[in-house]
């Protein structure tokens, strides 16, 4: 089962909800699980927050959920690797996992040619995990 992990907490230090902020009229957040879902590589898009306003609009653009993450994995200094390990132990489906992509929804520029592109790299090269990165214009 290969999943995708979206981070998106709130009580950003800079810019306040910036993951409910709009973009041509829809929240960062649509555009990371639009994309995930349209890519066809997962079996689940998985949205990992603190805040109910957040997960209400995740599971409205067709994200799931596997509860609301932890305070303690909710302030500025918390790792991504931790958030990742604690979505994936929270789910039902943990022991049928076999690929794991995080995906930002403060990146923009992903689209679903990205990741697929990362994904073949992933299968083809035999790695056990990969970074992608865009070229800003």
């Amino acid at each position: 089962m290969n999943i995708a992990i979206i981070p998106a907490r709130a009580g950003s230090v800079r810019l306040k909800n910036k993951n409910l902020k709009l973009l041509n009229g829809k929240p960062l957040i649509y555009y990371a699980i639009n994309t995930a879902i349209k890519s066809n590589l997962f079996d689940e898009v998985i949205i990992s927050t603190n805040s109910h306003k957040i997960l209400n609009k995740a599971i409205k653009y067709g994200a799931q959920s596997n509860g609301l993450r932890t305070k303690k994995l909710s302030d500025n200094d918390t790792l991504l690797l931790d958030v990742v390990k604690y979505e994936i132990k929270k789910n039902k489906k943990a022991k049928e996992i076999i690929n794991v992509c995080c995906i930002l929804p403060t990146n923009i520029y992903n689209n679903v040619k990205l990741l697929k592109s990362g994904f073949n790299k992933l299968y083809n090269n035999n790695k056990g995990y990969i970074f992608c990165a865009t070229k800003t214009p």
